[in-house]
């Protein structure tokens, strides 16, 4: 069968792909590239991520789930989307909506509170403050709809860290952002496991924009409860 992938030098059926690449436009350079995407996406094999869940995970996707209409089709529960809801930082799409209007303006006029983001991950892609404006002239406008605009996050630095890289030693004040990791196992019609599958904490310096680990702005660190 066409759907089945095997090793070639063992004839192994290859159950799980796992994904490295593919979340980067540079990825998908040729034909070749696109078609060797969706042989994978056709298989039987289970993907990770599949094509579903890596688009799930944009920013424009993020951005729409902040309307408690959207919401509400993933979290019925009105009391569980008012305990989320205040959670979540404005974010804006820059296209030609009444609410992409307000943004364009907000980021004209007020960019300071803003961080513009592109449909990336890995750190070293987002444009930050009073970078915002000149960035969006060298784009045309009918381009800005491809970035969202979200409000800056402007936590409580922790100022007693020690940060070693190389032969020198920093003691700075530090941003930390902790990330839950989950799985979920599901095909067209069943979610067989979605579950709690650890964390992850990423600090920085606060003078630092920038927070990616692979990029090299930020470091993998520890939580100390106390």
């Amino acid at each position: 069968n066409s759907k089945r992938l095997f090793l070639t030098s063992t004839g192994e059926e290859i159950s799980l792909v796992y994904f490295r690449a593919g979340y980067s436009p540079s990825d998908f350079i040729t034909e070749q590239d696109w078609e060797n995407r969706l042989m994978l996406e056709t298989s039987y094999a289970i993907k990770a991520p599949n094509l579903l869940t890596q688009l799930s995970g944009t920013k424009k996707i993020q951005q729409l789930l902040t309307d408690e209409s959207l919401l509400s089709k993933f979290v019925p529960q009105r009391s569980i989307r008012q305990k989320l809801l205040p959670t979540f930082v404005k974010i804006y799409p820059l296209d030609d909506t009444p609410l992409g209007q307000e943004a364009k303006k907000l980021a004209m006029e007020s960019p300071e509170n803003f961080v513009l983001k592109p449909q990336r991950e890995g750190g070293g892609n987002n444009i930050y403050k009073e970078d915002i404006p000149p960035f969006l002239k060298t784009l045309k406008e009918e381009d800005w709809s491809a970035y969202i605009l979200m409000e800056l996050i402007n936590p409580m630095p922790t100022s007693e860290n020690i940060i070693i890289r190389g032969q020198d030693i920093y003691k700075e004040p530090m941003l930390s952002e902790l990330g839950i990791f989950g799985y979920v196992l599901f095909d067209d019609s069943n979610v067989y496991h979605n579950e709690y599958a650890g964390w992850l904490l990423r600090s920085k310096f606060s003078s630092s924009n920038e927070g990616g680990v692979a990029a090299g702005f930020g470091c993998v660190d520890s939580v100390v409860l106390y």
